[in-house]
């Protein structure tokens, strides 16, 4: 039903509410001739009546309305106020007189820029003007300063609104598609604001020691590989060569005297028991710390460790692109190398495949490197989730290893298909070392 109808059935029935009450004797009609113009007459004045109470009750209940709204404005936990297109401040409630230090009837027709701290004016003024241009809400976060000097981070959102001075917009909008037509007179800029000091306190002291402990972290790497390579070096210049002496103090008696002598077998085992401890130091160190990483590179290196795979589980190795990989950053490139032979053990060991792919992309400034195996495969899930077998120690840890370097992890994998992941990490370390790995003694 239109307004017009709703207004027309709301009159009759008042009409028909004052006859009834006439009729009924309450307001008798005075003894007069002309009875049936006093009989409207008074009819309309029953109506009058009527329609006055309901206006007293319709007002009182706006005003009851309107001071329950101004408690709400005022009372709000966030500052609220309206800017004129000039930026002066035209309305606050008192939590945002409060927030900035100063009574309400002090700020009306100020300048709400002159809270900004000077450092802000500039991106302040920017965004204020993209508001008055645009016509949706836009958050900015910006340092204001109380009227004491007190300075405070405040969250503040914008809304560009319909003043007196504009119209609302055509159905389809302007052809310019400010949201609003001018019609002579300003617009005004309705704002939102909070003070998210203690937020953003907490905000910079988590990102503080998350970079603190990353660096840390870092450093306890770089120490790390210190360590695998200065053992490595002492199971090389020492066990290494005291096997090798061994081999050769036993390989001096002819091959008739061990013959002869009684103790010939023992010498022979003895021989053979030295050089598998011999070929186990040799692998032992080339795993803690291989020294073609650090001497030729990462290209060499993972084609060394392509050999290496393929020697101790019969899975051969393609490489794909990775000739001019290099890292510059040692601890860098040993993470990216841990992170890529942990990959492929875990091919070796269970995906069931006879050939792995390992291709070398460089893009963005990240190295992008991806192992591809057709083997069993399993239903991916967060490496958290993963079955032991699949997971163990090494993924987690290949994963927040690369973490600490800007790096990441990724596992797509289906059962019966096979299995890719990707190891990513920045050409430079993101995080700032003081010493290289080489340089700590």
């Amino acid at each position: 039903m239109n307004t017009g109808a709703r207004q027309m059935t709301d009159i009759t029935a008042l009409r028909n509410i004052a006859e009834a009450r006439l009729r009924n004797g309450t307001d008798p009609v005075p003894a007069v001739t002309n009875g049936d113009v006093l009989h409207e007459l008074r009819v309309h004045q029953i109506e009058l009546e009527m329609q006055n109470e309901s206006l007293r009750a319709a007002q009182q209940e706006l005003e009851e309305s309107r001071n329950h709204y101004a408690d709400l404005y005022d009372f709000s936990p966030i500052g609220y106020l309206t800017l004129n297109r000039d930026g002066l401040i035209s309305k606050i409630n008192l939590t945002g007189a409060n927030t900035l230090g100063q009574d309400r009837k002090d700020l009306l027709s100020k300048r709400f820029s002159r809270f900004v701290i000077p450092e802000e004016q500039d991106r302040w003024h920017r965004h204020f003007l993209n508001v008055i241009q645009g016509g949706t809400t836009q958050q900015i976060e910006v340092q204001l300063r109380r009227k004491d000097g007190t300075p405070f981070f405040a969250s503040i959102d914008c809304l560009r609104i319909a003043s007196a001075a504009e119209s609302p917009p055509p159905r389809h909008g302007d052809e310019r598609g400010m949201g609003f037509r001018a019609t002579g007179l300003r617009s005004a800029v309705r704002i939102a604001f909070s003070d998210i000091t203690d937020a953003i306190e907490t905000r910079q002291f988590a990102d503080s020691s998350v970079k603190a402990q990353q660096k840390l972290a870092i450093e306890l790497t770089t120490i790390e590989e210190r360590e695998r390579r200065a053992l490595a070096q002492d199971l090389h210049d020492n066990l290494s060569q005291l096997l090798a002496a061994i081999r050769i103090k036993l390989s001096w008696h002819p091959p008739c005297a061990i013959k002869v002598c009684p103790a010939g077998p023992l010498f022979s085992e003895l021989e053979s028991l030295v050089g598998q401890a011999d070929l186990f130091v040799r692998t032992l160190t080339s795993d803690l710390s291989p020294p073609v990483l650090f001497v030729l590179g990462l290209s060499p290196a993972l084609e060394w460790l392509a050999e290496e795979i393929e020697k101790k589980f019969g899975v051969e190795v393609r490489l794909h692109g990775h000739e001019n990989v290099t890292l510059a950053d040692e601890t860098l490139r040993a993470i990216v190398f841990r992170s890529v032979r942990e990959v492929l053990i875990n091919v070796g060991k269970h995906s069931g495949a006879e050939l792995a792919n390992l291709s070398c992309r460089i893009g963005d400034n990240r190295l992008t490197i991806a192992v591809t195996d057709q083997g069993r495969g399993f239903a991916t899930t967060p490496i958290e989730d993963l079955p032991s077998p699949a997971r163990g120690f090494g993924l987690r840890n290949t994963r927040e290893r690369l973490a600490l370097v800007g790096g990441e992890l990724e596992i797509d994998s289906a059962p019966g298909i096979g299995t890719t992941v990707k190891i990513s990490a920045p050409l430079r370390c993101e995080c700032k070392l003081q010493r290289r790995a080489s340089d700590i003694v």
